[in-house]
């Protein structure tokens, strides 16, 4: 069996995350991070490229998490 290779994250908390999952939604990249170490612990994040760099962000608006959430729910948990 083939070992799968994650993509781990630091976030500005300093915990690492593991890169569960990317969705496209309106021109915008987003990833669903959870912490390996407590999967309780999740967070969805939105990807911007800058300088051929990705930088991770934090959703803004509430309206906004909710539509990235239930994409997320519809794509990976049904």
């Amino acid at each position: 069996m083939k070992n799968k290779e994650y993509n781990v994250v630091t976030l500005s908390n300093g915990i690492e995350y593991t890169e569960v999952s990317r969705i496209k939604i309106d021109n915008n990249t987003y990833v669903f991070l959870s912490n390996m170490d407590n999967p309780e612990d999740f967070c969805i994040k939105k990807i911007i490229k800058k300088d051929n760099e990705e930088l991770i962000y934090a959703i803004d608006s509430d309206e906004e998490f909710n539509k990235v959430m239930n994409e997320f729910a519809k794509n990976y948990l049904s």
